[in-house]
Formats: structure tokens, sequence, C-alpha cells
């Protein structure tokens, strides 16, 4: 026989195992069949086709391998199906066709159905029948309807109903046109509607089989595992063709059910998104949503259980539900909810203690979320308030640690339909359409399959859930919808804050403005659009650090960003950390002082310097410089108007440094980065700390870290002159202004005569404080009394202007 021409005879093809034994065949027509014994679970036997070929030189016989297949052995699974008439559902579906379907289908994976049929049960689930069962009508369901449990109620109360056994539902028809039937992943209870079928029982043998692949074992599209394959193209039971085929890996995946499940599912039970979730959060979420301000007696609602806790110095407590509410639940459901608890905290304590929303405020697009602290299945509730409407939120913590820092990634788009891209799926998941009850936010850390923190949020009465999505996550800095196209009244009314490149977008409408005037007033308002920054919870020195914050605001109003100094700094070969680039501009423009030696933070040269630095202009200017408010009012007026970004020093001898918002014959406008001061005086007599001097904020971006946002002070604040060269708010001491005693003598001068001599103007109310001094000379015990005067009122002691070149 030549070498490169063998030809082989079926009838000599032989079959051995891993061990050499040959196996047998039994010949059908053109085919083999191989009897092979079962093994253990999931062992892997190798089956090996070879014929014997006849070297004709040597006389010897060899094997050729012809090829080898892999067989696996599972443990056999048995399934019971019941189908349960709805409301006298006549559908005739023959117990003995689908149960021969059924094994058909899932034989190769070794799993074996037996079917009975219900009884049926009577329920009216709406007041208009007609319309057909509430199915949802969201491609984003992900657990049973209100009108979907009324109908798993009625099974469970008829008296026929086992929790081991699988139900399917045989439903007239769905709200929504051309919907074949539903069951969520993990769950024991299908609906099918037979109106689409027709009659046709191999159509509903195949739905159902379809559909129990969901909820039994997990199953999801092949066009969801493998993206590249499109829809209704194969004949797989999972596609929406008329096959019945399983591949190997789906019966894996039976054998070896899915951990967990996906976040939103459509109405094949089929995943919404790449991330999974368990579907047991739903319940969680509902459970939450219902009992947050109220419950049915006995039970407290779950702000008065925390509020009971409080005062009892609880840390947590359980959350409560009636058995009637929880009858859907299955066991598994039930003690997977009963591990969460409430964390018995305030709101204002949620807030601070968690900082989850202020992180991610603060947070800029692609950097990761500063520290946020939750414990592991807790529940935080809180009332949270964003203009004047109060929401009630819940905040899930189910991360790897209680502390979730730098490990998640803040995504930011411009179109609500890309948060469901690939990349952005990753890292956040937003649902609202949950039976349109809430909003609920989850986060992801990397290579996670479920959510490490998740927002709930529930609407105030008079809002729909529609209006809070977009207005959550634009308040979050999630979506950041173009401004394309938009008018400037558009924009200042859709938006409280602008980020420097929205200012950017902004300052160029406003300067193609032909009007002199209306030019001003769009400047004037963009003055307060500007971002607030919080001094307090900076990296380096947050009680002296309030020059940098300012300057950071004073930038973002010129449209100045922290990525447009971080790239000017790359430039330069300067090395910048990942903290520092995720952390505050302010903390950047710290790194980069350091970085460049541009000196003592506390200088205005150096603030000129960092300026300068990226191309911008600067303005130096002293109060003194002009001689009373009206003037000083009108030029800063002018400045404002004109888009400058300004700083301004509100204090003489313990200075201050804060940001310009407005300014006319009343009052000024400032954004304070240290809190709301409550007396200029106070403060430069007791100094920065003093809480009679302060309101100081919190490290964080709640409304306790936002204190110093568009604060008022009145111009009887500045009560002294400007025209007079102490400035005010000075601590006066000369070294007549004391008493002091020696051997019983007593020598002083009245600080009333004092100020005659000085002739200073305006000077009103003041403080004293004493400093007392004993000392020994030549044996005399000498006491020494000083007493400091100062004057109540402030300055605005200089400013800087910045502007664009």
């Amino acid at each position: 026989m030549s070498r490169n021409k063998l030809f082989y005879n079926a009838e000599g093809v032989h079959f051995m195992n891993a061990m050499g034994a040959e196996i047998i065949p039994q010949k059908q027509g053109d085919a083999f069949s191989l009897n092979l014994r079962g093994s253990f679970h999931e062992d892997v036997q190798q089956i090996t086709a070879y014929y014997n070929v006849k070297d004709d030189s040597t006389k010897n016989t060899k094997k050729v391998l012809l090829g080898a297949l892999n067989v696996i052995s599972y443990d056999q699974i048995e399934k019971n199906l019941v189908l349960v008439p709805v409301n006298g559902n006549s559908t005739s579906i023959p117990r003995a066709q689908l149960e021969t379907y059924l094994n058909d289908t899932y034989s190769p994976a070794n799993v074996r159905w037996t079917v009975s049929r219900h009884a049926g049960v009577q329920v009216e689930y709406s007041d208009d029948m007609s319309q057909g069962l509430d199915d949802g009508e969201s491609k984003m369901l992900s657990n049973y309807t209100k009108e979907m449990n009324k109908v798993i109620k009625a099974l469970k109360r008829s008296g026929d109903y086992d929790k081991h056994k699988t139900y399917v539902f045989l439903v007239d028809k769905a709200q929504t046109a051309n919907k074949a039937g539903f069951m969520p992943k993990k769950r024991p209870w299908g609906f099918v509607f037979t109106n689409i079928h027709y009659n046709n029982s191999k159509a509903l043998c195949r739905t159902i089989s379809h559909e129990v692949a969901h909820g039994e074992f997990r199953l999801s599209h092949p066009f969801q595992d493998f993206p590249s394959i499109p829809e209704n193209s194969t004949q797989n039971l999972m596609d929406y063709a008329d096959g019945q085929q399983l591949r190997k890996y789906q019966w894996d995946d039976i054998h070896n059910l899915r951990d967990v499940e996906l976040w939103g599912q459509d109405e094949e039970g089929n995943a919404a998104t790449i991330n999974p979730i368990n579907s047991q959060y739903t319940l969680l979420f509902d459970l939450v949503n219902k009992y947050a301000e109220s419950a049915p007696p006995p039970l407290d609602s779950y702000f008065g259980l925390i509020d009971r806790a409080i005062t009892n110095s609880i840390a947590s407590v359980p959350l409560t539900y009636t058995d009637d509410y929880a009858d859907t639940w299955t066991d598994v459901d039930k003690k997977w909810i009963d591990e969460w608890s409430l964390r018995a905290k305030s709101s204002a304590d949620v807030l601070k203690e968690t900082c989850a929303i202020s992180a991610i405020k603060k947070t800029g697009a692609g950097k990761k979320i500063d520290k946020i602290i939750l414990k592991e299945k807790h529940i935080y509730l809180a009332k949270y308030t964003i203009k004047d409407d109060i929401y009630p939120i819940a905040i899930y913590g189910d991360g790897t640690n209680h502390k979730l820092e730098n490990i998640i990634t803040k995504r930011q788009v411009n179109n609500l339909d890309s948060l469901i891209s690939k990349t952005n799926i990753k890292h956040i998941y937003c649902d609202d359409a949950l039976f349109s009850k809430y909003l609920v936010i989850a986060f992801y850390e990397k290579d996670k399959n479920k959510p490490s923190m998740m927002i709930q949020v529930m609407p105030p009465d008079n809002f729909t859930i529609n209006d809070i999505k977009e207005r959550w996550l634009k308040y979050l800095g999630i979506y950041m919808e173009s401004l394309d196209g938009k008018t400037i009244d558009e924009i200042f009314l859709e938006y409280d804050v602008l980020t420097a490149s929205q200012i950017a977008y902004v300052r160029n409408l406003i300067e193609k403005e032909k009007d002199e005037t209306k030019r001003g007033d769009y400047y004037q308002e963009l003055q307060t659009k500007v971002a607030y920054h919080n001094q307090v919870d900076n990296v380096n020195s947050p009680y002296r650090t309030c020059n940098v914050t300012s300057l950071a605001m004073g930038f973002e109003m010129l449209g100045v960003s922290k990525e447009d100094y971080i790239a000017k700094a790359e430039k330069d070969g300067l090395t910048i950390s990942d903290d520092v680039k995720n952390g505050d501009f302010e903390d950047l423009l710290e790194h980069i002082r350091k970085e460049k030696k541009f000196g003592d933070r506390t200088s205005a040269s150096t603030w000129t310097k960092l300026a300068k630095y990226n191309g911008l202009k600067v303005v130096e200017k002293a109060a003194g410089s002009s001689k009373n408010k009206p003037e000083l009012t009108k030029y800063l007026n002018e400045r404002l108007r004109a888009g400058d970004g300004i700083l301004m020093s509100i204090a003489y001898e313990k200075g201050h440094i804060v940001r310009l918002q407005s300014i006319n014959d009343t009052k000024v406008v400032i954004d304070d980065p240290y809190g709301t001061v409550s007396s200029l005086a106070k403060r430069e007599f007791k100094g920065l700390n003093s809480s009679s001097t302060y309101d100081r904020n919190t490290a964080d971006m709640s409304d306790s870290g936002q204190k110093g946002e568009d604060c008022p002070v009145a111009w009887n604040e500045f009560d002294v002159s400007v025209e007079q060269g102490n400035g005010g708010n000075e601590e006066i001491k000369a070294d007549k202004i004391f008493k002091y005693e020696v051997d019983g003598i007593v020598s002083k001068e009245s600080f009333e005569d004092w100020l005659k001599g000085k002739a200073i103007k305006n000077i009103g109310e003041y403080d004293t404080r004493e400093e007392t001094k004993t000392e020994t000379v030549k044996g005399k015990t000498i006491t020494t009394t000083t007493k400091y005067y100062i004057t109540k009122g402030a300055t605005v002691k200089y400013y800087r202007i910045f502007s664009k070149p």
C-alpha cells in the first residue's frame, strides 16, 4: 500500500478508551454507536478511533490514529415541572409531549424531567383583566411585577404547592404584544403567554424549555455569551430560532450554576448588562423602598427603627418585614436578606461617615473615587437634600473591604445610552426601571462581578422616576450632558454648577455676545456656577491652604481645569502620582508649588507664579489704593462682570483668602473654603479655630462640608475705613497701654486717651485681652499685665485678579 494513499474501510475502524481497552461499536447504517459506562461526576474520558494498517515490508500491524473525542460524565439531575393554568386557561399541552420534549432537549446534560399538571388558580390580578398580565413592559425587568406576585401567591395558597418543584403559569396574554414568556434567573416560577403560540403545542414546548433554562439553570442567550454570534442564527435552545440544542459549555453551566445573575433582565430573563448581580438585590431594594418610611403595625418604619436604635445606643438593627410580604421569597432569598442590617446613624452622620455622595461628586471622570466607608452587608438610610427637595436614599455596602479607597473608577458620560457601553458597564450600572419605583446606581471594583456599593434613590412625592435619574446622575457628575446647541440662558437654567471645561464653553458663548451689559450680566451669573472647594479635606495642611483652594476656584472661573495643569506639568517633566492626579485641584497646585519651588503658599507672589505658569494674567491691588468703599465696590464689580476670577484677603493680621463671587453697596458674597465665619472681628481676636469664630466645614462634600459656599458678609463687618493705613481688625499694642505693678505701685493710661492721640476714625467697638507676666528682678517680684485692644470690623487687605490673556 502506498504511504501517500491510504484508503480505509469503515468496517475496519476500531475504538479504544484511555486505558487502551477496545470498545466494540454497533454499526447503524453509516454511523457507529458506542455504549459507554459512565464514570464519576464531571470525569472526562478520551475515546480514540484508529485503523489497523499492515506494513507490507515488515508484515507488522500498526495503529493509525483517526481522531479522538472527549466524553464527560454527569450525575443525573431530577426536575419536576408543574403546568398551572391561570383563570381557566384552556390551552392544551399534552403532558407526555412536553415531558418528551424536555428530556430530548436536556438529556445530553443528563437532566431528567417529570411533568404534571395543576388544577389551576383563579386570581384577579388587575382591574382590567382584558389588558393582559403586567409583564413590566421594560427590557430592564429583573423580577416579578406586582400582578405576577398575585398569581404566585394564589398558587401558594391553593393547597397544592411544593417549593421543590418548578412551576410554569399558562396565562392568556401579556400586556406587551408578542411577549412569549418570562422567567427570571434563579427563580422557580415562569410565565408563558399562550395567545402568541396559536395552540401550537410544539412551540409552547420550546418556549417552556427555553424559560426554565433561564430560571432553573441560569442560562443566557448565546449571542450574549458570544457577542460575535448574531441573534436568531443558531439552533441553540437559548437562541430565538426554533432549535433545541445545548452546547457543552451549557451542560457545564447546568451542573455548576452561576453564583450570581445579571443585573437587569428582559422579558426572557435575559441580561441587560454584562455586569452580573444577584437577583435577590431586587427583593432587597423593594423591601427597603416599601418599609423605609412606613410599615404595617406593629412594625416600625426603617427610619423609625434607626431613631430608636440611636436613642438606645445600638449600632445596627436587622431588617423587619411581615410574613405575608415575604410570601413569595424562597428560603435562600430569606436567608440572604436576613444577613443585611440597617446602620443606626442619623442622616447627617451617614453622609459624614460613608463619604459616599461627596466622594463621587468630587472625583473627576475616569479617576479613582476617594475613600468611602461602608460596612459589608449594611444599609445606610438617609434623607438627602438637593435644591430643597428631600430624597430618601439607601446606600448599600457589599465590598471586599469596608474601606473602598481608590478602587472604584468614576465614569462620566454625555449621553445616558452610553452608560451601557462595554467600557462603562465594568464600573457602573444605573437602573431606573425596577417597577418604576426608584433609581439604583451600582458601582463595581475592578474585575468584580458584583457591586461593592449601591445607591438607591427614592423619589419625593412630587417627583417621578424619570425626574430623579437625570437629576441625580448630573448631581453626582456622572452624566455631563453635552452643551452643544444650548443657549447660555438654557445652560444657566439647567445647571447649578459647571465644570471648568463647561465654563470654558460658556465663556466662548459669552464673548460672542455683542451687548456689553448683557455680557456683563452673563459673566456675573457665571461667577455663581463655579464649583465650591473645601480646604478642610485637603491632603496637605488642610487648615493652612485657603490660598491654593481659593486659587483653584478662581482658575476654574476662567475655564482652566485641573487636567489643564496636569498636562502642563507633565509636559514640563514633573512627576505627578496617581493620588495627586485623582485628588483635588488645590492639592495639585500645592504639588506644583513645591516641585517648582515657587515660594511660600501664603505669599501672593506665589499665587501669581502659579497663575502665570499656565499662561494666566494677574492684576494685583491693595485695598488701600481705593480711597473708599464705593470706589472699591465699583472697581471689583467691573472686574467680576468682565469674567475675572478674584481672590480677596478679608483679614488684616490673621490673613484669610477667599474667592469673591459678587459685591454691592451692602454686602459681599464669597466662597470661603474654610466654612462660615460668624464674626470677622472675633476671628482676628480669637483665632481661626474658635467655635465662636467659625462654623467650620467637615472634611467631605456633604452639606456640612460646603458651609462656606455662597457666604454673604455685610459691609458693616468692614467698619474701619479703608483709607486708614492700619486697615482695621488690628491688634493694637503700645508701650503706654499696659499697667504694671511693682511693690504695689500701679501705673496706667486709658485706651480712649491713646485713641485720641492716634486720631483713628470709625473705630467702633473693640475687644480686649490681657497677658500677665511675673518675674523676679533683684529679689523683687514684678508682675506686668499688658492689655491688648482689638478693633471690631475687618478689612479687604488686598486682592488678586486673575484673567485670561
